[in-house]
């Protein structure tokens, strides 16, 4: 399936850089884009990435074309992969306010009437609150709590309990994830995790300190310890078109 939806994000990367572009761009946008080591290693791995990504370039897609006409079909599609996004990846909720505001400043909205465009923004609005609160009734009715997208108490804990100290995304098996593990409740694990986070935080702020910096070149870093090769780091030469 993973293989499937990397192999449709090189033509739906093909459809958008022709969109914004021409079409020698888009070819070799697409070309890299079915030779990026990082697609073909995560195919074999289960994955949200190429998922949430493929999600993301659609959006962009419904968006630009939503600059040609800005349809009704057009505006449920970008509500309801909007919020998908958010079902795949959580984080996504910080990133896609900035995104429609950066749309909705261009000069082609500026030009839209404006009671047509409060439709269009409507309708954007009320399919993506169908689905995620769909969802979120969901997680009411199984765990008896408010949880709006998902339970995040894992992913907070182990961004400051890496491996070795320096190895994010991988976890580190300690006292705390043992503790966890015998609990039943998916909400008290999420918020065991979230509670010694905290704690961590609190007590040892020259640590956080260090961890956020080894973090920020974590993300810059030639060398993959997630993808490419578990817990081994493996130097990645296509990351260099990161640096741009």
């Amino acid at each position: 399936a993973q293989a499937l939806i990397d192999s449709s994000m090189c033509v739906l990367m093909y459809l958008l850089c022709k969109r914004l572009f021409n079409r020698p761009i888009a070819l070799l946008a697409s070309l890299f884009s079915a030779s990026y080591l990082l697609f073909i290693k995560g195919t074999a791995r289960f994955l949200t990435e190429p998922l949430f990504m493929f999600i993301l370039f659609l959006i962009i897609y419904y968006i630009y074309k939503s600059r040609e006409r800005f349809s009704y079909p057009t505006a449920i599609a970008i509500g309801l992969l909007s919020a998908a996004a958010i079902l795949v990846k959580g984080i996504a909720i910080l990133f896609l306010p900035f995104l429609l505001v950066v749309l909705l400043a261009s000069k082609y909205y500026k030009s839209i009437n404006f009671t047509v465009l409060r439709k269009r923004i409507i309708v954007v609005m009320l399919a993506f609150i169908l689905l995620l609160g769909a969802w979120t009734y969901r997680n009411y009715k199984v765990y008896d709590k408010f949880i709006l997208v998902a339970t995040w108490g894992n992913a907070f804990y182990s961004s400051y309990f890496p491996k070795d100290e320096k190895v994010f995304g991988t976890s580190e098996h300690n006292e705390t994830t043992l503790y966890a593990s015998k609990l039943k409740s998916q909400t008290e694990i999420n918020d065991y995790f979230r509670k010694k986070a905290v704690e961590f935080i609190k007590d040892n702020p020259l640590k956080v300190l260090r961890l956020e910096v080894l973090k920020t070149l974590y993300f810059w870093s030639p060398f993959d310890w997630e993808i490419m090769w578990v817990d081994k780091g493996v130097y990645n030469f296509q990351y260099v078109f990161m640096l741009p």
